[in-house]
């Protein structure tokens, strides 16, 4: 598909163009009197004219409100049907091995009530056992952190302060959704405040129908920043709680210590660096 100029920029190229053809013009008589000077400089203030266009032209972009309200559906919509299917877990974010197995590299479990550890072994979504039911579903926030890593070059580290700080920089100057970001440790928490948030309003519009809609299907910013967490820690990590004041959006997010996580077979190939026993996992 073609992309079409639009008008700021045929403007500049028509202004480009016309100091071209004057200069052009200018060379080929040769002239050294008043009327050529004048040309020059008209040539030159055209040429000028141009390049400020360009430069300061207003980014194609979509309205912040409008972008907001895009995933509040399919929030709103997931949530029910969790609920109806009697899952009222909060969202987990799982690691897991990449062979091909799961479509993303962290997978967003919602259990059917308390947390019990369940065996992951295949791509199905509804998983059921003495061990612990519940719904394995890929994270909205998988094709953000998809572009991120592969097109934005972002990494995530391992070690808890580079990993903060990547998350500082994806809110911030990779998908500039917010002036200033914290990432903060409060015990087992993890607590992210993104001020001036951008995409606020359609935090608001959720908040107004449930704040449960964030824990059981959060949307793709905060599954992203949980989906950091749990592939920066190699285990999982549970949306405890977002909440929304003053403009300034807080997430919380619990860090499930290997006692308590899933007893996957992922969780012995993303360990890195001797920071999870896997002998325990046996």
């Amino acid at each position: 598909m073609t992309r079409t100029l639009t008008r700021t920029e045929t403007t500049a190229l028509v202004l480009l163009g016309l100091a071209v053809l004057i200069m052009a013009a200018l060379f080929f008589i040769g002239s050294n009197d008043l009327i050529t000077a004048t040309l020059i400089l008209i040539a030159f203030s055209c040429f000028i004219s141009a390049l400020f266009i360009f430069s300061f032209q207003k980014k194609e972009q979509v309205d912040a409100d409008i972008a907001a309200l895009l995933a509040v559906p399919s929030m709103a919509t997931t949530s029910r049907l969790l609920t109806d299917l009697g899952v009222s877990g909060p969202a987990r974010f799982i690691p897991v091995i990449d062979d091909g197995t799961f479509p993303s590299p962290v997978m967003q479990f919602n259990p059917v009530s308390e947390f019990r550890p369940v065996r992951l072994t295949e791509d199905t979504s509804f998983y059921t056992g003495p061990g612990g039911g519940g719904v394995l579903t890929v994270p909205s926030g998988a094709p953000l952190l998809s572009l991120l890593t592969h097109k934005k070059s972002l990494t995530i580290p391992e070690t808890e302060p580079d990993l903060f700080a990547a998350m500082k920089e994806a809110g911030e100057d990779l998908l500039e959704l917010s002036d200033n970001v914290t990432v903060t440790r409060e015990g087992d928490e993890i607590v992210i405040g993104m001020s001036t948030y951008l995409l606020i309003s359609g935090c608001l519009r959720v908040q107004e129908e449930s704040p449960r809609i964030c824990a059981l299907a959060p949307c793709p910013v905060c599954s992203l920043m949980a989906m950091m967490l749990a592939q920066g820690f190699g285990n999982p990590v549970t949306l405890e709680q977002v909440s929304v004041e003053k403009g300034k959006l807080t997430i919380r997010i619990r860090q499930n210590w290997i006692e308590d996580v899933l007893k996957s077979p992922a969780i012995g190939k993303v360990a890195k660096g001797g920071r999870i026993d896997v002998s325990r996992l046996q």
